[in-house]
């Protein structure tokens, strides 16, 4: 890791205090952060900008559950409740591309920062798209089924706001024990 140019040390006096960044943004942000960074087997360099950035993206997950409590309230979401050609099936597909992509960098290329690029993705592609399809029963089941995979793929990047997640939409039991989402 990096910082103003050269390699981080204490001998160097360039070092960013792991306790200052957790009092401002918390453990997930953090994490999140060194994950999204680079490639596990890349240098990168430390930028407070990349920080922030990462805790306005958990902002705005945040705020999108949120605001889309209600389509938890409904039941289950799928495939089934949304019609072939339907005006909501785009944004269905792009959560199974991104459920696959997530998975496999995950578990086969270990990128996780294009795993979480990925989510940031669907992320906004659900904030596009909401209003549009909210009105329609098969856009609300698309809705949730985005939000609810978008909490289940960030489950392992950042685990303290993705239970909470969990938990605020309905789900009974950890999120760390349900299983991994499948995609079609």
């Amino acid at each position: 890791v990096t910082k103003d140019g050269s390699a981080m040390s204490k001998s160097k006096g360039n070092i960013v205090d792991p306790d200052d960044i957790l009092k401002r943004y918390g453990a997930d942000t953090l994490r999140l952060f060194i994950l999204f960074a680079s490639p596990p087997d890349k240098e990168f360099a430390w930028a407070e900008e990349g920080v922030e950035g990462c805790f306005r993206f958990l902002i705005r997950v945040w705020t999108l559950v949120h605001e889309n409590l209600g389509l938890f309230a409904a039941g289950a979401a799928g495939m089934d409740g949304v019609p072939a050609g339907d005006p909501a099936m785009p944004l269905v597909r792009k959560t199974h591309q991104t459920i696959r992509k997530v998975t496999e960098d995950i578990s086969v290329r270990f990128h996780l920062n294009t795993a979480i690029s990925s989510i940031m993705e669907l992320c906004n592609l659900v904030r596009k798209e909401r209003d549009g399809l909210s009105p329609a029963p098969a856009g609300r089941a698309a809705l949730r089924l985005a939000l609810e995979s978008i909490i289940r793929l960030l489950a392992p990047l950042v685990p303290h706001l993705a239970e909470e997640l969990w938990e605020k939409t309905g789900h009974r039991g950890l999120l760390s024990r349900s299983a991994w989402p499948a995609f079609d």
